[in-house]
């Protein structure tokens, strides 16, 4: 929707940096990161503690050693822990947001 020159008060209360703005509008101040949102966006997954993330990372590593035997460049194991940080929502492997 394009704008219409008003100020979209409302979206500071609904919109999300990463998904846009919920009314569809093209100079939403959120989606342009005029302004931060609110809110925490329904639809973007939650931060994890900092134990659960820990412990997401334990596992990946224990599971990287028992795949592949060794911590060495290219054996596979960083991009594990990636993997399984990604698949928990704790950061985006493709943005690198977290």
């Amino acid at each position: 929707m394009a704008c219409d020159g008003s100020s979209h008060l409302s979206c500071a209360s609904h919109c999300c940096l990463k998904h846009g703005c919920k009314y569809g509008y093209d100079c939403c101040p959120v989606a342009t990161g005029e302004i931060v949102q609110e809110y925490d966006c329904p639809y973007c997954p939650k931060p994890e503690s900092v134990q659960e993330i820990k412990d997401t990372i334990t596992a990946a590593i224990n599971e990287g050693y028992r795949l592949y035997g060794a911590f060495t460049e290219g054996s596979g194991i960083v991009d594990l822990i990636y993997q399984r940080l990604d698949e928990a929502g704790a950061i985006n492997v493709e943005t690198w947001e977290y």
